[in-house]
């Protein structure tokens, strides 16, 4: 084991309920993210959820928590870029509560996340599921709601 996430209750500040595939940086760290922990607010009382960093010796350390709203809420994985960029995707939260794509920056050491799409729950879908990412950058996902005819859509989005 290299590290196990804290069970305090109402949300723990290094996350709860690791969630997804880990992406691994050139020096073989591991990033992910923790659906709960973090943050609590009036949105989310066990936490909005956190990107975390776990070394190769097992230090974790947290790089972004959620706060809700716009920011998002509930993160459902990270995948990696060459730049070690990360980009995930938020379950809730977002202009419509429909969820979030966002960046962390590796230049910014992941400080700020910038939103790259925020769903409305029209023909984008609403309540996306993780990403995929290709050798140019662009990122591919599901939504599990909403779209044309009500149950979800494929969607891409280009650097």
């Amino acid at each position: 084991m290299l590290y196990s996430f804290c069970s305090q209750f109402p949300a723990c500040p290094d996350g709860q309920g690791p969630s997804g595939e880990l992406a691994l940086d050139s020096q073989g760290n591991m990033y992910g993210v923790a659906v709960y922990g973090g943050n609590t607010n009036s949105d989310c009382d066990s936490g909005c959820g956190v990107v975390f960093k776990v070394t190769s010796s097992g230090q974790q350390s947290v790089l972004h928590n959620f706060t809700g709203g716009t920011d998002g809420q509930y993160p459902l994985g990270v995948v990696m870029d060459t730049n070690e960029n990360l980009y995930g995707t938020t379950y809730f939260g977002g202009v419509n509560n429909c969820g979030i794509v966002y960046e962390l920056t590796a230049a910014s050491g992941y400080a700020s996340e910038l939103l790259l799409h925020s769903f409305t729950g029209a023909s984008d879908g609403c309540t996306p599921s993780a990403l995929a990412i290709d050798a140019e950058g662009n990122l591919y996902g599901t939504t599990n709601y909403d779209g044309a005819h009500g149950y979800g859509t494929v969607f891409k989005l280009t650097p």
